[in-house]
């Protein structure tokens, strides 16, 4: 769980540790970079409307179809609306919409 909001993090972190989801904590001092490339790199991507996460999906996208990823398939899910009359533009065929 990347966010800006610590305590909204710990909430959404302690509900998916329940549900038996693994939940890998930052580093402590993580910086704004190091967020972005561990969503860039993350093979299971549940994305916000977030122009930062939308950067590093697409970028991880990118790693991921080069090869110098895992066989495994990559999994982006974005949110269907995005933005109003733009989201054919911002999201990728690839990724699923919720």
């Amino acid at each position: 769980i990347v966010t800006d909001d610590p305590d909204a993090g710990a909430e959404v972190a302690a509900m998916c540790s329940a549900e038996g989801w693994e939940v890998i904590a930052a580093k402590a001092g993580a910086t704004a970079i190091d967020d972005f490339w561990t969503l860039a790199g993350a093979r299971r991507l549940i994305m916000s409307n977030s122009t930062f996460c939308r950067w590093a999906a697409r970028i991880g996208d990118r790693h991921w179809q080069s090869g110098s990823a895992s066989s495994q398939p990559r999994v982006v899910i974005a949110p269907a609306q995005w933005l109003v009359g733009h989201g054919r533009v911002l999201l990728q065929p690839s990724w699923e919409r919720v």
